[in-house]
């Protein structure tokens, strides 16, 4: 008997959200940050920051709108564990 454990090793499987920064001066990319997502996440929208704003990630899933940025983490690994999470009101046609 063939053994397929590809289901239970696929919900174990984190999505992550790498966040990354030019540097025009030195014409070089860094990587400042890093956070894990929930599974059903698939559509991202930047938070202008600097003297604009807060700057950030809207990570949109689901039924709900996560914002993250360097300080806010859903994960507690790189950053304090306050994440602000938004639900989006369901139509009883959908519920």
């Amino acid at each position: 008997s063939d053994d397929n454990n590809t289901s239970t090793r696929t919900h174990s499987v984190q999505k992550q959200l790498a966040y990354y920064e030019l540097d025009l001066g030195l014409n070089h990319v860094s990587r400042r940050w890093s956070t894990a997502v929930h599974r059903s996440a698939c559509i991202l929208a930047a938070v202008p920051g600097g003297s604009d704003g807060p700057g950030g990630v809207l990570v949109a899933g689901e039924d709900w709108i996560e914002y993250v940025h360097e300080g806010i983490s859903s994960d507690g690994d790189n950053a304090v564990s306050n994440a602000i999470i938004a639900p989006l009101p369901r139509r009883k046609l959908h519920s």
